[in-house]
This record gives structure tokens, C-alpha cells and sequence, in this order.
């Protein structure tokens, strides 16, 4: 990784600038690129300290938010932050078990060698806010602030993104299903995205790269680890064949039970549709569906022989108003997915209007905090297109969040 170096600092003449005098043109041009390169740094510093911050122990979405937040009262900046001693972070309030995880995180590394081993694997964080980054994921309640990368760089413009999950103990039925409707919705230009797990998940992405589609796995573990470890070859083969695998956990966090509701949590929330093909009644598909009921996706089940315990889960969701499918077709009506449009168009109708977005935000915001629901009415913009925005200003410090309320800061006036 090249060093990161601070501009140096140019100054004005005290007298009126004279646009003519090509002197004078030539301090203002090396100002803004001066400018211009500090922005760069201090971004490219941010986004170092929160892919270490991932990866020590203790660090979540919430609590990283929160590190900010704090940061920011307290006028300190990141090089500050990882120049201090361990007094400071008590100062902070930091909770001990953060405390001993960054410590022991610079015993070993500094944040630009944390990044240049992972780019050494080629493992890529992405932010939340580069174009590489989940659209849906980023629009989320709580994304996490880094994802973890492998694979080739992806291309999120499609017609759709549904997430095909189900049971590890797939059926002959199961298989059947999973691959007809995957290859139908691939055919039609739609992502498809799973946990990368044997059974539905595992045969929805073998589906979709047979047909040179888009697919993404996300794993439930850190990538110095493959679980089950037999899957470690099939790992390698997808993704020389150009399948994408991201994951929210650092490298050297090992597979555990716990983490893989998380996991869901993640393919929930990058997909427009979540899509059970084969369940059983205590599936980890029903934690699955129940996050993407959560962020107001749509859940999609498809119906099984009344003699398959394996169908048992889709019965249950379709019961609870998952909608009812057996073709690719189906779920892209339901979701109203609109061919006239192309995604494309859509991308740059969305970035005209989310360009705008931080200054109506806060004249909103001005006149008292606001629920999402009512900035998108405010705004007449859709409530899906409000939330990442909103990330984004609470990430920066100028908006919190409190009991479902978004608010101005102090650093917004």
C-alpha cells in the first residue's frame, strides 16, 4: 500500500485575490487540490479504521456508531484515536472488553497493516459507501460499516436481487424447485444471493453460475475459514467462475452458532425478495424470512407435498402470508419489478434525487425530529430511498436517532 501523505498546507495573499494574475490563479488551484487530497485521506483514514475496527472483538454496527458519535463530541480524529494510550479510552467510557480489543489489536497491527494483509489475500473491505456496497444492504436499518470481499468486483444493476434460502436437508423435490426457479430468475437478469450452505443454499448458486449469472454468498464466518471445510474447493471454483463472496465478519473469526444469525440478518437485507424453496419447521429460513419481514422485503415460499417434512417450514410461512410461487416470473410480480424501466435509468433517477438529499433532510429536520416515514412524505420520496441517506448523516455525526425519531446534532445549525 503506498504511504498516505498530508498535503502541504497553502496560503493566501491578505489582499483582494486577482483572478487575472496567473500567480494568484495558480495558489487557488493548488488550494483546492490541497483540499481536495486532505478530503481524500481523511476518507481513506476512516474507512482503515473502521476495517480494523471490525475485526476487533466487541465492535458491532451499534458500537462503532457510537465510537463516532463520540469522536466527533470530543473534537478527536481517527490518527488521534489510534495514537492515544489505553487512559484515553477510558476517558472515552469505553467498555473494557473494547479497550483490551484494541489494545491487543495494536499489539499486532496498525491500521494500514491490517489492510495491506488483507489485501496480501486479496481480500477487499468495502464501506458503506462506495458503489460496490449492497444498495439494499446500505439502505437497511443497521448495515454493518464494512463488508469483508472476495471475488470478482461486482455490479449490483440488475432487475432485482432475490435471496434463495432453505433447508440444509434437501429433497429431491427441493433440488428440483431450487433449480427451476433459480435458473428462470437468472435468465431474467436477477441476482441471487444465499449463504452459501449445502443444500437450497449451495444448489441456488451452482444454478445461477451454470447459466453465467450473478450470484453473491455471504458467509457466516471470517475467510481464513470454509464450513463445512469440504465445501473449501467448491468455494474456489465459484469464485474463479466469477461468483462473489462477502462476508461481515473479519478473517479469523471462526464459524459458531451464533453468528450466522447475523448472517441472515445480511442476506435479508441485500435482497428485494427472500425466497424459501424447501424448509422444515425449525429451519434457520423462518429466521431468515422473519428479518426480511423486519425490513419490509417480501417473502416469497414455495408450496410442497403435504407428505415432506421438508415442507413443513414453506407451509408454515405461506400460513403467516408469504406469498405463494412456483416460478421465477411470479416472484418478479410480486415484487412489481417493472421491465420498461432499466435499472440503470432507475440508478441515475435515484442518485439525481439522493444529491439533494442532506440539505432537505435538514430544513426538515429543523422544524423537530421526524420518523423515517415522515421525511419520505415530506420529501415525496419513497421511505426506501430516505434510510441510507440517513446512514450516511449519522455515521458523519450531523443526525442521531432516538426512539424511531431522527434529530439534528449539534454540528448542523
Amino acid at each position: 500500500m503506498s504511504a498516505i501523505t498530508k498535503p502541504s498546507t497553502v496560503s493566501f495573499p491578505h489582499s483582494t485575490l486577482n483572478l487575472n494574475n496567473a500567480r494568484e490563479r495558480n495558489q487557488i488551484l493548488q488550494f483546492m487540490q490541497a483540499s481536495s487530497e486532505i478530503k481524500r485521506v481523511m476518507q481513506s483514514v476512516k474507512k482503515l479504521s473502521l476495517t480494523a475496527l471490525s475485526a476487533i472483538a466487541g465492535f458491532g454496527p451499534r458500537s462503532i456508531i457510537q465510537l463516532q458519535k463520540t469522536l466527533k463530541k470530543h473534537a478527536i480524529n481517527w490518527n488521534q484515536f489510534w495514537a492515544s494510550k489505553a487512559r484515553l479510552y477510558a476517558e472515552l467510557n469505553l467498555p473494557e472488553i473494547l479497550i483490551e480489543g484494541i489494545k491487543n489489536f495494536k499489539k499486532e497491527y496498525t491500521i494500514y497493516s491490517y489492510t495491506e494483509m488483507l489485501q496480501l489475500r486479496e481480500i477487499r473491505p468495502i464501506d458503506v459507501g462506495e458503489a460496490e456496497y449492497p444498495p439494499l444492504l446500505a439502505q437497511s436499518e443497521l448495515p454493518p460499516p464494512i463488508l469483508f470481499a472476495k471475488g470478482s468486483n461486482f455490479d449490483w444493476q440488475a432487475p432485482a436481487v432475490v435471496a434463495v434460502v432453505g433447508t440444509r436437508n434437501m429433497t429431491t423435490y427441493g433440488r428440483l424447485v431450487t433449480e427451476k426457479l433459480v435458473s428462470e430468475l437468472t435468465n431474467l437478469g436477477v441476482i441471487i444471493v444465499s449463504g452459501f450452505m449445502y443444500g437450497v443454499d449451495l444448489t441456488a448458486h451452482q444454478a445461477c453460475v451454470k447459466l453465467d449469472g450473478k450470484t453473491v454468498g455471504v458467509l457466516g464466518y471470517g475467510f481464513d475459514y470454509c464450513y463445512p471445510n469440504y465445501l473449501k474447493p467448491t468455494l474456489a471454483e465459484l469464485q474463479a467462475k466469477g461468483m462473489l463472496f462477502l462476508s461481515p465478519f473479519a478473517p479469523h473469526l471462526a464459524p459458531k452458532k451464533g453468528l450466522f444469525p447475523a448472517r441472515n440478518r445480511v442476506v435479508a437485507a441485500m435482497a428485494d425478495a427472500v425466497l424459501v424453496t424447501e424448509a422444515g419447521q425449525k429451519s434457520g429460513s423462518h429466521i431468515t424470512a422473519g428479518f426480511a419481514a423486519d425490513e419490509g422485503r417480501l417473502v416469497c415460499a414455495v408450496p410442497g407435498p403435504i407428505t415432506n417434512p421438508y415442507s413443513e417450514g414453506t407451509k408454515a410461512l405461506l400460513n403467516q402470508g408469504a406469498c405463494l410461487v412456483s416460478s421465477g416470473m411470479e416472484v418478479l410480480a410480486e415484487l412489481g419489478a417493472c421491465f420498461t424501466q432499466t435499472h440503470s435509468q432507475q440508478q441515475q433517477s435515484s442518485q439525481l434525487s439522493l444529491g439533494v438529499f442532506p440539505a432537505k433532510i435538514f430544513e426538515v429536520l429543523r422544524a423537530g425530529p421526524a420518523t423515517v416515514e415522515e421525511l419520505a412524505r415530506q420529501l415525496v420520496v419513497e421511505y426506501r430511498a430516505v434510510q441510507p441517506e440517513l446512514t450516511k448523516l449519522e455515521l458523519s455525526g450531523k443526525v442521531t436517532k432516538e426512539a424511531n425519531r431522527w434529530q439534528l446534532t449539534g454540528f448542523v445549525r
